[in-house]
């Protein structure tokens, strides 16, 4: 099993120290922006780093993120969305396309075969789109996004084009499909089995996906359950997909000071070691990985919920999910 985290933008000093001494993996998220700053011109400086800094720590291994968020929604970030294919709409954050939707199409092509291309053996697993059902029951964001606001294809013939379009670019690369609130069926409000059923369809039109991710962003003394959690994961695992937890975090209170108290810190790591045991269990030989979305609380995308603290000190979770992972 593969433990590490997402070390977000840089300077990565805290997430290097740790890494090196506790963790045998680590991902950087989705910078697309930040790599292709212009059509056929990219900046791959970024990447680089994460294959160079595996290929020197012999036994980690670097994943890639969020290729395609929600397939360019936009989401108001030009480090999720180039700039230059998508306008934003300062209210909305959803801007129109500034290429029609054959050009479009047609430079994710090109960018998605010259990255895996570079970056397919180099990666552990790539992941090819981010977020496509996350909206209660339906596919909200893909009808938003560049390609779903054109019509014509739906998310399965979308997600199909893209693992077909890597594949044939390079056969060796590892993808997958993530999403959020795809863990729980009991409390996603209906996003698991949106998420169900696209994966079916991806599997009856012989999709070549290789794995599924799970962000697992949760509350602290949310209301999961856990057997339930168990059982979404087996059923996948069933379907014969490799699966990664890829976002896990439990967002907590914090103090002025950006710390978690110390009962909440056991609450959290309780729960923790719930779901990290749901997924080991559940997912049997085909749980792969498991990644928190951030390595400290400092900045931390789940307020106070990863499990190293501000100072960069481990709390109570991070020896709760080595616990449970050595059970």
């Amino acid at each position: 099993m593969l433990f590490g985290a997402g070390w977000g933008p840089p300077p990565w000093t805290n997430s290097e120290a740790i890494a090196s001494a506790q963790y045998n993996a680590f991902l950087l998220p989705g910078t697309v922006g930040r790599i292709w700053p212009a059509p056929g011109n990219y900046d791959w400086s970024y990447p680089d780093f994460g294959v160079q800094y595996a290929a020197a720590h012999p036994g980690f291994r670097y994943s890639s993120a969020q290729l395609f968020y929600g397939i360019f929604v936009g989401q108001n970030s030009t480090e999720l969305v180039p700039a230059w294919l998508r306008g934003r709409d300062s209210v909305s954050g959803y801007g129109a396309p500034t290429v029609s939707p054959d050009e479009l199409s047609q430079h994710m092509h090109d960018f998605l075969t010259a990255y895996v291309q570079r970056y397919g053996t180099g990666c552990y697993r790539t992941e090819i789109a981010n977020e496509l059902v996350s909206s209660p029951g339906t596919d909200w964001y893909y009808q938003q996004s560049s390609i779903g606001a054109a019509g014509g294809k739906t998310v399965a013939q979308y997600v199909d084009q893209l693992a077909r379009w890597a594949k044939a670019a390079n056969p060796n690369v590892k993808l997958y499909l993530n999403e959020t609130r795809n863990e729980d069926s009991q409390t996603s409000m209906g996003t698991a089995n949106a998420f169900a059923d696209l994966v079916r369809t991806l599997q009856a039109m012989g999709t070549p996906l290789d794995g599924l991710g799970f962000q697992c962003h949760q509350q602290l003394n949310g209301g999961y359950n856990y057997a339930s959690v168990q059982g979404v994961f087996a059923h996948f695992a069933s379907l014969g997909y490799d699966l990664h937890i890829t976002e896990m975090g439990i967002n907590a209170t914090v103090n002025a000071n950006g710390i978690v108290s110390s009962s909440d810190q056991a609450a959290q790591a309780a729960q923790f070691s719930s779901l990290v045991k749901a997924f080991v269990t559940g997912a049997g030989a085909k749980g792969k990985s498991i990644a928190t979305w951030g390595t400290t609380d400092t900045n931390a995308f789940d307020v106070g919920g990863l499990l190293w603290d501000v100072n960069a000190q481990p709390k109570a979770g991070f020896q709760a999910v080595l616990d449970t992972l050595n059970q």
